[in-house]
């Protein structure tokens, strides 16, 4: 009886044992590739932010009408009106416009404007897609440095303008809201500013005349010096944000170097200690290639899922791949009360973060682990000297060279402390940028940024 009963389980055993062959061997495992772009949320470090948060236009220049100019910058009532309303505009019934130079200074002093200035040249397709959605971008117009809204005869109009295409589209403005924005400009901003036109004439004979306006503070101007303490951000913390499995990760020390290299055979992590930098490299090689709007939005998720952002910050640079076998660049400037900050030599390293990314895969992530705490104030520091200082910069520089000028802080370190020193900044056309020192004499009152 019990040899039977053994037979009996043996059989049963020999049979399952053949089902579940079967099964792993013809089986079809149900397996979803896992989407990298959707980051498991961890502990923040930072603060997380949107592409409408880093996509803002430099300053607002609010133009009177009268003649009379004025700048605001974020964090003013004028600057933050403007950009907030930015997502509810309906731009239609866009037409190319070309303006002689008599009409541009017409247009100037004789209508009620608002003109926003953007750092770098923002692809129309941010604005169609996510800044401005009801915008319909012009077929030739495929980049926008700045954005040009005024009011005639109870309509809203609107000039998208390239300054590197020196093209210019008109469009009919519809705003939800139905509010006069030039209502809201309760205060005249902080900045008043004088126009300094440049006009280029262009040997070709069908290229339109290239105007270049930009603006320059009337009156003598002060802003506030800052000192911070740094703080750091704990390696060992970025490392887990950084890999998959931090307990496959291998460490290596570069003594002659004074870095640390940290891999998982996909991805390299290098920290250098002099000045508190990580370089982080992914090696992946087939990418596919996705819209530029996309793209940039994956690597503003990948900042926001890996150490976040410590103090606001706004898009500096953006080198869009012309080909399939690199990525596309992306740097974000430190700001400071609305306005840029710029490390004195290589003082510190904290005042630029740098994204590369191909088909929403980050490639490339360089970061400071240091940042600033509470500011302190110090005290007051002359920036320029008005209209004295205004025709040394013409004399200086060829104004046509120029594609802006803006108030910024420098900063240095020493001992742990940072210092913001503010100066008034100028950027070319071809990218560099360089420092305008105020004059040691020169007169007026002075319109402080405090």
């Amino acid at each position: 009886m019990i040899e039977r009963v053994k037979s009996v389980v043996l059989t049963i055993l020999i049979l399952t044992s053949l089902v579940l062959s079967g099964v792993l061997w013809y089986g079809s495992p149900n397996v979803e590739e896992m989407n990298r772009n959707d980051y498991i949320p961890q502990q923040l470090i930072g603060e997380s932010r949107q592409l409408e948060d880093l996509v803002k236009p430099r300053s607002v220049v609010y133009h009177s009408g009268d003649g009379r100019h004025f700048m605001s910058f974020s964090g003013d009532a004028v600057y933050d009106s403007i950009t907030a309303s930015m997502p509810e505009w309906q731009v239609t019934r866009l037409e190319e416009k070309v303006m002689t130079t008599s009409e541009w200074k017409s247009f100037l002093n004789g209508y009620r404007s608002l003109e926003l200035r953007f750092p770098v040249s923002i692809p129309t397709a941010l604005f169609a897609e996510r800044l401005s959605p009801g915008m319909e971008p012009g077929e030739r117009l495929t980049e926008i440095d700045r954005i040009w809204v005024y009011r005639l005869q109870n309509e809203w109009n609107v000039l998208l303008i390239s300054d590197v295409e020196n093209r210019m589209y008109e469009g009919k403005l519809i705003l939800d809201s139905g509010e006069d924005v030039f209502e809201q400009v309760s205060e005249l901003g902080p900045l008043r500013v004088t126009p300094v036109m440049e006009r280029i004439v262009s040997a070709n004979p069908y290229e339109p005349i290239r105007m270049k306006i930009h603006y320059f503070p009337e009156g003598e101007m002060s802003m506030p010096e800052w000192e911070a303490s740094l703080e750091e951000i704990d390696l060992e913390q970025l490392k887990n944000l950084l890999f998959l499995d931090p307990s496959l990760v291998r460490t290596v020390t570069d003594a002659e170097e004074g870095a640390v290299v940290m891999q998982d055979g996909s991805r390299t992590v290098r920290y250098v200690e002099a000045n508190r930098m990580i370089y982080y490299q992914n090696y992946k090689v087939k990418l596919d290639v996705t819209p530029i709007v996309q793209d940039f939005h994956d690597a503003v998720q990948f900042v926001n899922h890996h150490g976040g952002w410590m103090g606001d910050h706004y898009l500096a640079n953006l080198d869009e791949a012309k080909n399939g076998d690199k990525g596309n660049r992306y740097e974000f400037r430190l700001m400071k009360d609305g306005l840029p900050v710029y490390a004195q030599g290589d003082d510190w390293r904290g005042t630029l973060l740098t994204v590369e990314s191909k088909g929403g895969h980050v490639l490339r992530y360089d970061r400071s682990l240091h940042f600033a705490s509470e500011e302190e104030y110090i005290a007051s520091r002359p920036v320029v000297n008005g209209m004295f200082d205004l025709e040394r910069l013409t004399t200086e520089f060829d104004m046509a060279d120029v594609r802006d000028m803006f108030p910024a802080y420098r900063v240095t370190r020493e001992d742990g402390v940072l210092r913001y020193v503010p100066g008034w900044r100028i950027q070319f056309a071809n990218g560099d940028e360089t420092w305008f020192e105020p004059s040691a004499d020169g007169g007026g009152e002075a319109d402080g940024l405090e």
